[in-house]
């Protein structure tokens, strides 16, 4: 079994098939299309990029293409790989709720 790889067309997932023609479009794209929602939060990044490879391994379903992340407080390294542009910045907006949440509330008991 080979791993998907994919572009964005138009902010559309597209499914590339030529090795080089994929490694050319992720790099001449990786800080401007890749990169789809990144907010600081005091000491917590969270981070959401089309990452270009499926990551759904089961080969059922659409292509989890996305990821969103958070780095730094109480969830370092939390992930959600998503398949849509639309579910990707759900996904950065329902993680960035969580870690204002988390903050305001160890914000309200350190006080």
């Amino acid at each position: 079994m080979t791993i998907g790889k994919y572009i964005l067309v138009n902010g559309e997932v597209t499914r590339e098939r030529g090795l080089l023609k994929w490694g050319r479009w992720m790099e001449d794209h990786r800080f401007k299309e890749c990169r789809i929602a990144h907010t600081v939060l005091d000491e917590v990044t969270v981070s959401t990029i089309f990452i270009g490879l499926d990551h759904d391994f089961s080969g059922k379903g659409p292509p989890r293409v996305f990821e969103t992340m958070i780095f730094g407080g109480g969830y370092e390294t939390d992930c959600w790989r998503t398949c849509t542009m639309k579910e990707a910045k759900a996904t950065h907006r329902k993680a960035v709720v969580m870690v204002r949440k988390s903050q305001a509330e160890r914000k309200s008991f350190s006080e």
